[in-house]
C-alpha cells in the first residue's frame, strides 16, 4: 500500500531532463487507505524539462478514494526555466483515478500543464503479459511529434520518420529471429543478434549454445 511513482524528476538546478517515447504503467488496486501513485512526478521547473511522446497509463484503485491516482503529477511550476509538454497520452482510469495535478490543483483536461495542446487520454489496450515487450504495443493510434534525437523503439525497430507513434514500443511487427539453442533445447528467441549476444554476454544462457539466425542481421556494437 505504498506511495507509488513511475518516474520521478527531482527538484534541482542543472539537471536538465528529457523525456522522449517512454510508456510507464501503473496497476493494481487497494482496499483502502490514502496511499497515491503518480505514472510521472515532476517537481517543479528548476531546470528544462522535456516530456514528449510518451504514455503515461495509471489505472489503479482504491476503494471509496479520490483523488489518489495521478497519469502527471507536477505540483508547482517554480523555476522559470525553459517546460515542453505534449504529444502524452494520459490515462488514470480506476476508482480514485484523476488525470492530472497541476500547480496545486487538480485537472481533469487532457490539457493538464496548459501546453499539451496534443495530448490524448485514448486507453492503449496493452496485451496481458506484461513481462513482455511485445504487450506493450499499443492498439490505438498515437500520432507522436517527429524528434530526431529517438530513432529506434524499445525492441530496436526502427520508428517511423514521418508518423511515428507515442510510447516505447512502436512497432507491432515484431519478429524474432534469432534463436539460442542448447543441444535441440530452445532457450530464448530475440528480435536481433546484439539482444541474443547482451543475453549470453549476460549469463542469461550458459553451457554449449547455438545460435540460429532466420533473417538478414548487422552486428552493431557500442
Amino acid at each position: 500500500k505504498s506511495n507509488l511513482v513511475g518516474l520521478y524528476i527531482a527538484t534541482g538546478n542543472s539537471m536538465n531532463t528529457y523525456v522522449y517515447y517512454n510508456t510507464i504503467n501503473i496497476g493494481g488496486s487497494v482496499s483502502s487507505g490514502t496511499n497515491t501513485s503518480n505514472a510521472i512526478y515532476i517537481a517543479d521547473k528548476t531546470s528544462i524539462r522535456d516530456i514528449r511522446n510518451n504514455i503515461f497509463n495509471n489505472t489503479r484503485s482504491t476503494t471509496g478514494g479520490s483523488n489518489l491516482h495521478y497519469a502527471y503529477y507536477m505540483p508547482s511550476i517554480s523555476g522559470g526555466n525553459t517546460f515542453t509538454s505534449n504529444y502524452n497520452n494520459f490515462i488514470a482510469s480506476g476508482t480514485g483515478g484523476t488525470l492530472g495535478y497541476y500547480n496545486a490543483s487538480n485537472v481533469t483536461s487532457t490539457n493538464i500543464t496548459t501546453v499539451d495542446a496534443n495530448s490524448v487520454s485514448v486507453n492503449p489496450t496493452f496485451g496481458n503479459d506484461l513481462t513482455l515487450k511485445s504487450s506493450f504495443v499499443t492498439s490505438a493510434s498515437l500520432p507522436a511529434q517527429i524528434l530526431t534525437d529517438v530513432v529506434t523503439d524499445l525492441n530496436d525497430i526502427p520508428r517511423s520518420a514521418t508518423n511515428p507513434l507515442m510510447g516505447a514500443v512502436e512497432s507491432n511487427t515484431v519478429s524474432n529471429t534469432v534463436s539460442v539453442y542448447n543441444g535441440s533445447n530452445l532457450l530464448a528467441s530475440y528480435i536481433n543478434l546484439n539482444q541474443a549476444f547482451d543475453a549470453i554476454n549476460s549469463g542469461t544462457h550458459t553451457g554449449t549454445i547455438d545460435v540460429k539466425i532466420t533473417g538478414s542481421h548487422f552486428l552493431t556494437s557500442s
